[in-house]
């Protein structure tokens, strides 16, 4: 001992519902997996805007473009939509390898912070110490909160890296981009949600990894099968992914706030719900 007296704890470490040391710790123990996804999402997003000439010219969208306005009219606004180099960029944001990436971050990070610890026998050191069980799950809610957002601004500068290299025919309004983005991230808050709900609940982390897989494999056959079946359409309001309309925030004839709004909703009852449960259940550790 150095003959110092201990240093308590101020009053703001006191009483603030999160543990900092435990977010620092936290985002230091998946700095990796978040390293790999930000360098995918840059470099995903980077190649797709570089691409964007390629798509016209192969898919022949130029031709579209040259149509006389009778025909355009006939052929109606959607194709039109699809046609701008501002539409065509969207496509990246709804494509699956973005989606995959964001899904793959919510899942690691909720079912190995949470359920992983107990799988491991390691909660039982964390939560030894003065710190609560509510504690816990909003810190570790936030840190998966903020990992989603850098994500999120990885594939937006990916796509501002690609506008600075790349020529394109029309202007592409990255201001819209921002809107699809911020529309993804809801997506990615409503995942790591149920993410976070089955790890709360699961002593194995490979149960609640297998849950929220599924569920999400779920919800995006939903959404891909709308297309398709009017059954599935009837309920396919029940996805997130119903709520995320990229290319038509890309028109700029679209406000995605009321849907931002209902999914950051739905996360946050089933980020209390988790907390709940969690805060209430027998946890064995072996």
């Amino acid at each position: 001992m150095n003959g110092k007296p201990l240093r308590r704890p101020n009053l703001m470490a006191r009483v603030s519902p999160i543990s900092w040391p435990l977010l620092v710790r936290t985002l230091k123990d998946y700095q990796g997996i978040l390293l790999l996804g930000l360098g995918l999402s840059v470099g995903w997003h980077w190649l797709y805007v570089s691409l964007i000439p390629k798509y016209k010219l192969r898919y022949r969208l130029h031709i579209i473009d040259n149509l006389p306005q009778f025909f355009k009219a006939m052929i109606g606004d959607d194709i039109l939509q699809i046609t701008t180099t501002t539409g065509l960029g969207s496509f990246a944001y709804l494509h699956p390898i973005s989606l995959a990436l964001l899904l793959a971050l919510a899942v690691w990070i909720a079912s190995g912070a949470i359920a992983g610890q107990i799988d491991r026998g390691t909660v039982d050191l964390v939560l030894a110490t003065p710190l609560s069980r509510r504690r816990f799950m909003i810190t570790t809610i936030l840190a998966g909160a903020i990992s989603g957002a850098v994500m999120t601004a990885g594939m937006l500068l990916g796509t501002w890296m690609g506008l600075r290299q790349v020529t394109l025919e029309q202007p592409y309004m990255f201001d819209r981009i921002v809107l699809v983005a911020a529309n993804l991230y809801a997506v990615y808050l409503v995942a790591f949600s149920y993410a976070v709900f089955f790890s709360a609940l699961s002593t194995l982390r490979s149960t609640a990894v297998g849950w929220a897989f599924g569920l999400s494999l779920a919800l995006y056959l939903l959404h891909f099968l709308s297309e398709w079946w009017d059954v599935v359409h009837r309920i396919s309001f029940m996805g997130p992914l119903y709520y995320f309309r990229p290319i038509k925030i890309a028109a700029g004839n679209y406000d995605p706030t009321n849907d931002i709004a209902l999914m950051c909703g739905i996360a946050v009852v089933l980020f209390a719900i988790a907390t709940v449960c969690f805060s209430r259940r027998n946890i064995n550790v072996l």
